[in-house]
C-alpha cells in the first residue's frame, strides 16, 4: 500500500487526476501556455478559444486548478469530491442537482428512448395500487371518482387516475365508459398496469426454484433482488395528468417495446463471453449459452464478478440495482441500530437469467393464478387499441366494400348474365337503351348519337 497517496499535495508527485486538474497531463494540456513562468497570469478559459493555429483543433479546456494544491490548500480532489456529492445527493439537499433534473424531466414528460426507460416508466406512478398511504401515513384506497389535481394531503389516487389515464379514456366518446368508478377499463388495462409492476417485496428466483415459485412481474428484477436500475433512476415514478395523453400512448405503444426490449436483453446476456473471470470454466460457460441451464451457467463468484454483464446491461439503459446485496452483504437489524454485515445468498448470473425468463415466458405464469402479467398486459392492451380503432375500422370497411361493389357492377351488368337488363327493355327498348347509355357513357357519348342520326336523316 503506498504510504504517500494520500499526501499528494506535500510529496510534488502529482497523481494522474491531479495532473489533471493542474492542466499538466502530457496530451491534455494547453501547448501555448505550458511553460508560463508566472502562475498568477494564467490565463482564463475564455482565451484559449484562439489556441486552434489554423487546424481547427483546439487546444483541451484548462480545469483551472493549476497551482491549487500546495500544502493549506483545500482545492484537492477530496474537496471536489464533496461539493460534487453534496450537490448530487438528494438526502442532504432538497434542491440538489439530481433532484432538480428529475423535476425538469418530469415537468417536459420525456419520452422513454432505450429499455431501460421504458422498463422505469411501467415500473413508475402509472403501476400504483388502488390502495395506499396518503402523505399523512394514513392508509387510504382511491374512490376514481376525484380530481387528481385537486389532490390535499389525505387523499390517495392510484396510478389509473393520477396519471390521467382515467380521464384520457374517458374523452373517447366512441369508447364504452359505464357507470363504475374509474371506467371500464380500469378493471382491465389499470389492473394488467398494476400486475406488471409488481410489489416492492417480491422476490424473484431462488437457486433451486421453479415456475410454481417465481414471480412474473418487473419487481423481480428490482425490488425483490436488485438485479438491476434505470441509469435514469426514479425520473417515471412520479406522473401528472396533465400529461395523461402522452402517457396513455405510451401505455399503448411501449408496451410491445418493453416485450422486445427485454428479449434482447435475455438473448445478449447468453451471448456473454467469460474470458478473464476467476472460477469460470471457458470450455462449459460459451458464448450462446452464458447463464442457461443447459451445461452454460456461469461459474463466477456472483454477477458483478462476471466482467461481461455490465456493459451489457448499460446497452439496454441499466445498472446493477445493488452491487452489496447482489454480493451477498446485508445489513443486520437496520432497523434497530445494528448496522453490521453479514453474508447472505449471492446472485449468479443463472438467476438473473431464470428471473428475466419468468417476466417474458408465458409458460412461467403464476400457477396460482394462471395469469402471466406481460401476457396479460398486452392482451388487455391490444382490446383497448381496437376499440378506439373500431370507428376507423368500420369506415374503411364500408368505403372498400362500396369501391367492390361499384366496379362489380359496371363488370357484371353489361354482360346481362341474369337478364334482367334486356328484361327491362322489352317495353320501349330505345328509350331505355339511350337512358342506359348515356347513364353509363355521359353527356358526351349522347353527343355522338345524335350528330350521327341527323347526318342519316339528311
Amino acid at each position: 500500500m503506498c504510504k504517500e497517496c494520500g499526501n499528494m499535495t506535500t510529496t510534488g508527485v502529482p497523481s494522474p487526476l491531479q495532473a489533471f486538474l493542474e492542466d499538466r497531463l502530457p496530451g491534455f494540456s494547453c501547448d501555448v501556455v505550458q511553460d508560463i513562468e508566472d502562475p498568477d497570469k494564467y490565463p482564463p478559459a475564455a482565451s484559449h478559444l484562439g489556441h486552434c493555429n489554423g487546424s481547427g483543433q483546439c487546444c483541451p479546456l484548462p480545469m483551472g486548478f493549476r497551482n491549487q494544491f500546495q500544502e493549506g490548500i483545500t482545492h484537492t480532489g477530496q474537496r471536489l469530491y464533496g461539493i460534487l456529492y453534496f450537490f448530487s445527493n438528494e438526502n442532504m439537499m432538497q434542491s440538489c442537482v439530481y433532484t432538480l433534473v428529475r423535476v425538469t424531466a418530469a415537468l417536459s414528460a420525456t419520452t422513454p428512448q432505450v429499455l431501460g426507460d421504458v422498463f422505469g416508466f411501467f415500473r413508475g406512478g402509472v403501476g400504483n395500487k388502488d390502495s395506499g398511504k396518503t402523505k399523512n401515513e394514513e392508509s387510504k384506497a382511491c374512490d376514481h371518482i376525484k380530481d387528481p389535481s385537486t389532490k390535499r394531503d389525505g387523499d390517495y389516487f392510484c396510478g389509473w387516475c393520477a396519471s390521467g389515464l382515467r380521464d384520457e379514456v374517458k374523452k373517447i366518446e366512441w369508447i364504452p365508459f359505464d357507470t363504475k368508478p374509474g371506467g371500464h377499463y380500469r378493471e382491465t388495462v389499470g389492473k394488467a398496469l398494476i400486475a406488471i409492476k409488481g410489489d416492492k417485496d417480491a422476490s424473484g428466483a431462488s437457486p433451486y426454484s421453479d415456475a410454481t415459485t417465481t414471480p412474473s412481474n418487473l419487481s423481480t428484477l428490482t425490488d425483490g433482488n436488485h438485479y438491476v436500475s434505470p441509469l435514469t433512476g426514479e425520473l417515471y415514478t412520479a406522473v401528472s395528468a396533465t400529461f395523461g395523453g402522452t402517457y396513455l400512448s405510451w401505455v399503448l405503444y411501449l408496451s410491445h417495446a418493453l416485450q422486445w426490449g427485454l428479449k434482447s436483453l435475455a438473448s445478449e446476456f447468453k451471448q456473454i463471453e467469460c474470458r478473464g473471470c476467476r472460477e469460470c470454466d471457458p470450455n462449459k460457460c460459451k458464448k450462446g449459452e452464458h447463464g442457461s441451464n443447459g451445461g452454460g451457467q456461469c461459474g463466477c463468484q456472483s454477477i458483478v464478478s462476471c466482467t461481461g454483464v455490465l456493459p451489457v446491461l448499460y446497452r439496454h439503459g441499466f445498472s446493477y440495482g445493488n452491487p452489496f446485496n447482489l454480493e451477498g452483504y446485508h445489513q443486520k437489524e437496520e432497523e434497530k441500530g445494528d448496522y453490521s454485515i453479514e453474508k447472505k445468498d449471492t446472485k449468479h448470473c443463472h438467476e438473473f437469467l431464470d428471473s428475466l425468463s419468468a417476466v417474458i415466458d408465458k409458460n412461467k405464469q403464476d400457477q396460482a393464478t394462471k395469469e402471466h402479467p406481460l401476457t396479460e398486459l398486452l392482451k388487455q392492451v391490444g382490446k383497448l387499441q381496437y376499440d378506439i380503432r373500431l370507428p376507423w375500422i368500420f369506415v374503411l370497411t364500408v368505403a372498400w366494400l362500396v369501391a367492390v361493389l361499384y366496379l362489380a357492377f359496371g363488370a357484371i351488368w353489361p354482360l346481362d348474365w341474369t337478364h334482367m337488363r334486356s328484361h327491362w327493355l322489352r317495353g320501349g327498348e330505345h328509350q331505355w337503351q339511350c337512358m342506359w347509355y348515356k347513364v353509363m357513357t355521359g353527356r358526351k357519348g349522347m353527343e355522338l348519337v345524335e350528330y350521327f342520326g341527323r347526318q342519316s336523316v339528311q
